[in-house]
């Protein structure tokens, strides 16, 4: 039997992370596709020198263009309804604690931390309730 020593790593290697092309050639890419002639196709517009890309990274900029429109010309971020970090506090939780019947609901936010035992703290409770559902309390309605 081999010893571990001598046999190769099975470390799987690093995923390589698709970076975004700058404008510049995203626009030379779209320039030349549009202006191309009958005979060339997606492979040899890519094979350009002055973009030299993958053919499947042009096909996924023309769905991206057929998608966004103009916004696919330069780098976009992540698109999506909701970027950043997920809530620590259930949805459910949140309405449980609005209901008029619940003895919780009058109570500071603290005390409401400590009676549930929230991974939170009361200031992020605060936070919750207001953008999550609107709900504030000690607020007096505007005249």
């Amino acid at each position: 039997m081999p010893s571990q020593r001598d046999s190769e790593p099975h470390t799987p290697e690093k995923c390589i992370k698709r970076h975004e092309y700058d404008t510049v050639r995203k626009s030379r890419f779209f320039k030349l596709f549009d202006s191309r002639q009958n005979g060339d196709s997606l492979r040899q517009i890519c094979k350009n020198p002055q973009i030299d890309l993958h053919p499947s990274t042009g096909r996924r900029w023309l769905k991206e263009r057929d998608r966004l429109g103009d916004k696919a010309y330069r780098r976009t971020r992540k698109i999506s309804k909701k970027l950043g970090r997920k809530y620590i506090l259930a949805t459910a939780t949140l309405d449980d604690l609005l209901r008029k019947d619940n003895p919780l609901n009058t109570k500071p936010y603290e005390t409401v931390v400590k009676e549930l035992y929230l991974p939170i703290k009361p200031r992020t409770l605060q936070y919750n309730f207001a953008v999550r559902k609107g709900a504030r309390k000690y607020k007096k309605p505007r005249i």
